[in-house]
């Protein structure tokens, strides 16, 4: 999850949120289910390994296997993660929020995950009602880059 934005307070960009890119990792607390369980990772780079974290409080979760498939199902609070522990009121119920994932092999002996190469993807979200959000995809959507981050005009 990470709050995303073309514009973000300087406290923000500072902090390596990565607030202020359109794609990449940056600034996303991840939450990552595998055969064993649930791990925790905040990315602070654009790509490449996350670093393991718990800053986002997450509640009820597990794993499960259906079939050949893994569900992962968990609660997590509206405002939290490695931004708040920093002190960044970011919000995840805002119109720059969005939602990445990616589908990768776990590495039990090390117990990491293996580079997921291009499966991934993400999608904006309205988290009050995440299951009607008539929004096109962002990369749909009309905008300019600037030296100080993506214009949505």
């Amino acid at each position: 999850f990470r709050p995303l934005g073309g514009s973000s307070s300087n406290l923000a960009r500072e902090a390596g949120t990565g607030r202020e890119m359109r794609f990449g990792m940056a600034g996303a607390d991840i939450v990552l289910g595998h055969r064993d369980g649930i791990k925790q990772y905040y990315a602070s780079s654009y790509s490449g390994m996350p670093q393991a974290d718990t800053s986002l409080h997450i509640c009820q979760a597990f794993t499960e296997f259906k079939g050949d498939r893994l569900y992962l199902q968990f609660q997590r609070p509206l405002v939290g993660g490695w931004l708040s522990r920093h002190g960044i009121n970011a919000s995840i119920v805002s119109n720059v929020s969005d939602m990445m994932w990616a589908v990768g092999k776990w590495d039990a002996d090390a117990a990491v995950p293996r580079y997921h190469h291009v499966f991934r993807g993400w999608r904006e979200v309205n988290w009050t009602d995440p299951e009607f959000d008539a929004r096109p995809l962002l990369s749909l959507r009309p905008y300019k880059c600037q030296d100080h981050g993506v214009v949505y005009p």
